[in-house]
């Protein structure tokens, strides 16, 4: 994409087939010892997708067990945690800051464990094996707020939690949650209802038993939260709703809204299911 191409950018130019011209740094740093690059991204999903879940490929591989791994160095504190509890502390990680220029001696680079960023099942099954935890019998019914977002934003938010809380739903905003408390809050989850964004990732933590209804727009009929609620046994149900106005050019990030009464069938829908 265009956006790559900025100042201070070490691409120089790109092309339609994917080939990338770098700046060679005038100064680049130097890695001695074997590593292995996993990255990041500040999206709460694609770090744990794109970024975490690329560890397991490691655990599988002789050579590469206890290798460190270059990360950014400036990684919030679930990417952070998340590491700690995958057995890779902070004396095991390479902190690289954004565009650095790096030459490796020897350097392993996991594949994605995605296509169309939908997780393979067995890194779903290798990630809730280490980061899961079994919750007591699950009764809540959580609803994910979007009110702290930029964008994708449910533009008539009160009116859905008006509708939710009948059902007995609760709101959560989980932007101020550690890993932690993302994780037995999630493991305590009956049922989950939240709008399409990175907060549905901890579906990751919620019993097998649990039921999804992801809320998004009729521009965005994006299917890997659904897909990964599936691969745990989770029932997963999709309501889309109009757009409210197009914001950029990139539709996954326009604001829509969600019809009220299509929501109640959608809930009886998904409360009745087996």
């Amino acid at each position: 994409p265009s956006a790559y191409v900025e100042k201070g950018s070490p691409v120089a130019c790109w092309n339609r087939n994917g080939e990338v011209l770098l700046e060679r740094a005038a100064q680049p740093r130097r890695i001695r010892e074997t590593c292995a690059l996993i990255g990041g991204n500040p999206n709460h999903f694609h770090w744990t997708w794109e970024a975490a879940a690329r560890l397991m490929l490691l655990e599988d591989e002789p050579d590469c067990a206890g290798l460190p791994i270059i990360v950014g160095s400036e990684l919030a504190s679930y990417e952070r945690d998340t590491l700690d509890r995958l057995g890779y502390p902070a004396e095991k990680r390479i902190g690289v800051p954004r565009e650095t220029v790096c030459e490796c001696r020897d350097l392993w680079i996991p594949s994605l464990v995605t296509q169309r960023t939908i997780p393979h099942p067995r890194a779903v099954s290798w990630l809730r094996e280490r980061l899961a935890r079994p919750g007591s019998q699950p009764t809540r019914r959580l609803f994910v707020s979007r009110a702290d977002a930029s964008w994708r934003r449910i533009m008539n938010e009160e009116e859905v939690e008006a509708v939710l809380l009948r059902y007995g739903f609760e709101k959560v905003v989980l932007g101020g949650m550690t890993l932690d408390q993302q994780i037995d809050l999630f493991a305590q989850a009956q049922v989950v209802v939240g709008g399409h964004g990175a907060g549905l990732a901890n579906v990751l933590f919620a019993p097998a038993s649990a039921r999804l209804l992801e809320l998004s727009s009729h521009s965005y009929p994006a299917e890997f939260f659904s897909a990964l609620a599936r691969t745990i046994g989770q029932t997963a149900r999709r309501l889309n709703g109009p757009i409210v106005g197009a914001q950029s050019r990139m539709p996954h990030l326009w604001d829509f809204t969600i019809e009220t009464r299509e929501l109640e069938d959608s809930l009886k829908d998904l409360l009745g299911a087996a």
